[in-house]
């Protein structure tokens, strides 16, 4: 195989990768922020690009009633019906 080959392979693969990523975030905001209107009604997203760490820092607020038992859904025992924001 020529290095030429293994390069633009090598490319291909990252770039399939960061376009998993990608999808991965998008889909996770979109859950977060879908949560925020079904169960509060409404809420706020800010965006903010970090540079130490390097990243980017995404806020979800609103007033909704909070996840009851937040514990259990932080430890990955709580199981419920609608699978609980598996994406998040």
């Amino acid at each position: 195989m020529k290095v030429s080959t293994r390069v633009h392979y090598g490319l291909r693969a990252m770039t399939e990768l960061a376009r998993s990523y990608r999808e991965e975030r998008l889909l996770s905001i979109s859950e977060i922020a879908r949560n925020a209107f079904q169960y509060a009604g409404s809420g706020r997203i800010e965006f903010q690009v970090t540079t130490a760490p390097a990243g980017l820092l995404i806020r979800v607020t609103d007033r909704g009633p909070g996840i009851r038992d937040l514990q259990s859904v932080l430890d990955g025992t709580y199981t419920s019906p609608s699978g609980m924001g598996t994406p998040v």
